[in-house]
C-alpha cells in the first residue's frame, strides 16, 4: 500500500471505504442465504427421497450449501480440506457397501444400513474432489505468484 500524498487522496479513499463494506456485507448476505436455503432443501428432500436413483440429491444440495460460503472467504487450505475431507467421507461410505456385516455388533447394523442406503458415496467424493482441485489449484497460483515475486526482487 502507498502512502497518501494529498488530502484529496485521502478523502477519496475514506468515501471508497463504506462502499466496499457495503458491497461486502451484501454478498455475504447473498452467501447466506444461498447456503441457507440449499441446506433447508437438502434437510426437506431428506425426508422425501426415498432410497434409490435419486438419493444423492440431499447430501449434494448439503454439501453444495457450503460452497457459497468458500466462495465468499476464498481461503484455498479451506477449500482444499473441505475437499480433501468430504472425499474422505464418500470413500468411507463407499468402502462400507462392501465389508463384511459379520464382525459388526447386531444393534450396528441398522446403522450401518442407513449409512449405505441413504448416503451416496458418489456426491461426496464427486463434490469433494471437485472443491480439492479447486482448492489445489489455488494453492499453486498463490506459490507460483510467491515464487514469482521472489525471483523479481533477486533480480
Amino acid at each position: 500500500m502507498q502512502p497518501l500524498n494529498n488530502e484529496k487522496e485521502r478523502d477519496l479513499q475514506a468515501e471508497a471505504a463504506p462502499d466496499t463494506a457495503s458491497r461486502k456485507s451484501r454478498r455475504g448476505l447473498w452467501a447466506t442465504i444461498v447456503s441457507t436455503l440449499l441446506w433447508v432443501a437438502s434437510i426437506v428432500l431428506a425426508f422425501v427421497i426415498k432410497p434409490g436413483a435419486m438419493i444423492f440429491i440431499p447430501d449434494s444440495l448439503l454439501l453444495l450449501g457450503f460452497l457459497p460460503l468458500l466462495w465468499l472467504w476464498h481461503r484455498w487450505w479451506l477449500t482444499l480440506s473441505f475437499g480433501v475431507l468430504n472425499a474422505a467421507i464418500g470413500f468411507f461410505l463407499l468402502i462400507l457397501a462392501f465389508l463384511p456385516r459379520e464382525p459388526f455388533p447386531p444393534e450396528a447394523l441398522p446403522m450401518l444400513d442407513h449409512l449405505i442406503d441413504w448416503h451416496s458415496p458418489w456426491a461426496w467424493m464427486v463434490i469433494g474432489g471437485a472443491c480439492a482441485l479447486y482448492g489445489t489449484s489455488h494453492l499453486l497460483i498463490k506459490i507460483g505468484r510467491w515464487l514469482v515475486r521472489k525471483l523479481s526482487k533477486k533480480t
